[in-house]
């Protein structure tokens, strides 16, 4: 049986997994094979233990890191995903200069850190405002 320590921090490391991919709780159910209470009482630390199979889909789904899921020593935030997901970020010459730009441009580092603060969702609605503010700016 986990610790209660294991599961609160279980709960809090799904439920940040779970918001960084824009998952609703019901999507999320869904991917995970299980019921949307389930999902819930995962999330809000009312299991006394999460099963392996759990465990391993929110590691095939997520690709999150299983050390990470597990390892109380590893805080919620940064989630660690796994290997194969930073394979597939290509370093291309785009990227390169795309983050030379948010490095070199005054106040914009400090923009994009706070935007990864906040829930995926007002990250889109912040995004959809400065997308209609760019299309007023080009008009």
């Amino acid at each position: 049986m986990a610790s209660k320590n294991t599961e609160i921090l279980l709960g809090a490391k799904t439920k940040a997994i779970i918001e960084a991919s824009g998952d609703t709780q019901t999507e999320a159910a869904k991917k995970l094979g299980l019921s949307v209470p389930g999902l819930g009482s995962i999330t809000q630390n009312r299991v006394k233990n999460t099963s392996y199979e759990v465990l391993i889909a929110l590691v095939n789904e997520y690709d999150v890191d299983l050390l990470y899921l597990v390892d109380n020593d590893i805080p919620v935030l940064p989630i660690r995903y796994g290997s194969s997901k930073e394979r597939m970020k290509p370093e291309t010459d785009e990227n390169k200069a795309f983050y030379d730009l948010i490095l070199t441009t005054k106040g914009l580092k400090e923009i994009v850190f706070n935007l990864l603060k906040i829930p995926p969702k007002h990250r889109k609605a912040i995004g959809d405002m400065i997308a209609t503010l760019a299309e007023k700016d080009e008009n």
